[in-house]
């Protein structure tokens, strides 16, 4: 006796097995972005939860200032009324020479009362936050030996689970910290909490925690790789978890950076360098964005503080303007990029003017970034159920500078943008693509003055750029760079660091493939 299941097996045609496989591959598939997504509104759920719990406590406690001010008012008021009638008894003929009618005298004492209930319950000045603003303003008028040590450091405190930001900043206030004094706080690991003060307010601050028995964790080291808990990191080799811990720090330092006070981002980035959180290019492209911010919202001060030079640096008869600030691009192959996953990835690169992503995916429409975006729209695969290939995105980050635009398509292959004076084109080469076509294709883009060709181009140039071998293409592109006057930044500037890692064999093979190439310098204009 056979069950349906087994009948329904029979009839399968077992060619479709994989046809049927694939299927099902894609259903696994858009349940686990589903799962993430769902995961992704439980966590924001849960901090909104939290933020509603603040705001109620807030409210109750505006609450009782309300009725506090209304007793208060109904308390003067009614001491007006008894004083106003006490004054008219003691005064002899009062009443036969102010003969007011019913109506005047009331009106009269009513406002009376209002006035003096306005004055008693009016906002009187705090005592400790006028001594802070005069503390503050008294700091511009001193020289810079009498204003002590300068600098910036994080003292580390512990924490007993999660908290909001706003939650310390409220606590901090409850046990007298100056929170105006306090720059960032950050959670560079489970149970700590990362605090950034000038150098002269640490003393304060610590003492303040100490008056209410707060934890101070002494030498905590950010760097090491101790601190990642997460265990899907578990497997990595102690030179991976390293090089991790490091990302993580560099990003935070990064992204503090970014928000800081543009007149803070020097000195504090300075901190960040001795510390080994960030590189010294780093920095300087953290100071120019944040002297661009401060240009944007108050350009008089950015003018009297920054006072642009007015001698040009010329490249023969090159005529061109040149940037005030560094642009900051950065490229990376995604190999599919996921909508739930672009938020996590743009956390990443904060510092970046404009990230280019090859091997998007993306058939239409966009990705759920504040990120403005330009687009190179894949092709579908056939039989792969609406899967794309291909695709190139430009993501423009908020802070940037400089005007971006999308220029014409040269290529189906191409995307070809603006940025201020530069003309960038990102390319995705698939190695389907014969060497002819490349070269075609590479040939029919315009190489203007300050050009930059960027992209995953599949092709290997082997000692030249500190790869293991070279491949038929790159052999064949070899000609056309001398040709154009390019030449590849691989080279200078990342001279035998991988831009591909793939595992064959359980054997881990590396390749460099994506390229930065430009006549920067190269051409007279």
């Amino acid at each position: 006796m056979t069950t349906p299941l087994l009948e329904g097996l029979s009839n399968f045609d077992i060619n479709r097995l994989p046809e049927f496989l694939e299927h099902l591959q894609q259903q696994l598939i858009s349940v686990q972005q589903k799962v993430q997504e769902h995961d992704h509104l439980l966590e924001r759920m849960n901090q909104l939860e939290k933020e509603n719990q603040v705001l109620k406590k807030d409210i109750v406690t505006k609450d009782l200032v309300i009725q506090e001010l209304q007793s208060q008012i109904a308390r003067g008021s009614a001491r007006t009324t008894l004083q106003s009638d006490a004054n008219q008894q003691s005064l002899p003929g009062v009443q036969a020479q102010q003969p007011a009618t019913q109506d005047t005298q009331p009106a009269a004492v009513t406002q009376s009362g209002y006035l003096n209930a306005a004055k008693s319950g009016a906002k009187r000045s705090d005592p400790v936050r006028t001594a802070k603003r005069r503390l503050a303003a008294g700091r511009l008028f001193k020289s810079a030996a009498l204003k002590g040590p300068q600098g910036y450091q994080y003292v580390y405190i512990g924490r007993s689970g999660k908290i909001l930001r706003s939650e310390i900043r409220s606590a901090f206030r409850k046990v007298g910290v100056d929170t105006g004094r306090v720059l960032d706080i950050c959670f560079p690991a489970s149970g700590v909490i990362g605090v950034l003060l000038h150098t002269q307010y640490v003393e304060t601050f610590t003492a303040c925690m100490q008056k209410c028995e707060a934890e101070i964790i002494e030498n905590f080291e950010p760097l090491d790789p101790k601190h990642i808990a997460d265990p899907q990191y578990d497997a990595l080799t102690s030179e991976e978890r390293e090089s991790l811990i490091y990302e993580f720090t560099n990003t935070r330092a990064l992204q503090t950076l970014s928000f800081l006070r543009p007149l803070n981002v020097s000195g504090v980035g300075r901190y960040f360098v001795s510390a080994g959180w960030i590189s010294q290019e780093e920095l300087d492209t953290a100071v120019s964005e944040a002297i661009a911010r401060l240009a944007e919202k108050e350009p008089k001060k950015a003018n009297f503080l920054f006072k642009p030079s007015h001698i040009t640096p010329h490249n023969h008869n090159n005529n061109n303007p040149v940037h005030s600030f560094p642009v900051s691009l950065s490229l990376w192959n995604a190999n599919g990029l996921r909508q739930s996953v672009v938020h996590d990835v743009l956390s990443h690169v904060l510092n970046t003017h404009v990230l280019l992503v090859t091997e998007t995916w993306l058939l239409s429409g966009s990705f759920p970034s504040d990120w403005s975006q330009f687009h190179l729209y894949g092709t579908k695969v056939p039989g792969a159920f609406g899967r794309g290939s291909g695709g190139i995105t430009a993501f423009v980050s908020p802070s940037c500078p400089f005007t971006v635009s999308q220029l014409p398509s040269y290529n189906p292959h191409t995307l070809s943008l603006k940025v201020g004076t530069l003309t960038v084109h990102c390319v995705y080469l698939p190695p389907s693509l014969s060497s002819d076509k490349v070269l075609s294709i590479l040939r029919s883009l315009p190489l203007h003055c300050d050009t930059i060709v960027c992209g995953d181009f599949n092709a290997r140039f082997g000692s030249l750029l500190g790869d293991t071998r070279a491949n038929a293409r790159g052999n064949a592109l070899a000609p056309w760079l001398e040709e154009a006057s390019l030449s590849v930044l691989n080279e200078t500037l990342a001279h035998g660091i991988p831009t591909f890692t793939t595992f064959r064999r359980q054997q881990e093979a590396n390749s460099i493939i994506d390229l930065f190439l430009t006549n920067i310098g190269a051409v007279v204009c």
